[in-house]
């Protein structure tokens, strides 16, 4: 029950994060506008963030269970995972100062963010299946 409960709650999350997220895509380029002639082109970072936000939320629904269930060091040990790719990530992106060194940080963002929603989901079926043999 309590999976099942889990999967409708990352249902809704999804959904409710998708909308603003497709509203934004919607109007990215006016966005981008509003910053500059610098900012021209950069809709395309935008629009490859916004896509981690979904996984982001995704995963903070997962992390509400880790916390709910007392395993906390689990998901320590996941964050830190998670924050040192995004650490290695900005050093390599670091290096051009260009659009294209910001939509390398951006894809390795979501990348990142993928995993570390992979890596969440991944542990709790393994403390699942413990707390079903006990």
């Amino acid at each position: 029950q309590h999976e099942s409960m889990l999967k409708k709650m990352l249902l809704i999350n999804f959904l409710c994060a998708l909308a603003p997220l497709l509203i934004v895509v919607l109007l990215s380029n006016f966005i981008v506008s509003m910053y500059g002639s610098t900012f021209v082109g950069m809709n395309v970072v935008l629009n490859t963030l916004l896509l981690s936000t979904i996984f982001m939320c995704l995963s903070n629904v997962l992390q509400s269970d880790f916390i709910s269930l007392g395993k906390n060091w689990e998901l320590l040990l996941a964050r830190f995972l998670r924050d040192a790719i995004l650490l290695i990530a900005l050093f390599i992106a670091i290096k051009d100062n260009n659009v294209d060194a910001a939509l390398k940080f951006a894809i390795i963002n979501v990348v990142a963010y993928i995993i570390y929603f992979l890596i969440l989901c991944v542990l709790l079926k393994g403390i699942y299946k413990r707390m079903a043999r006990e």
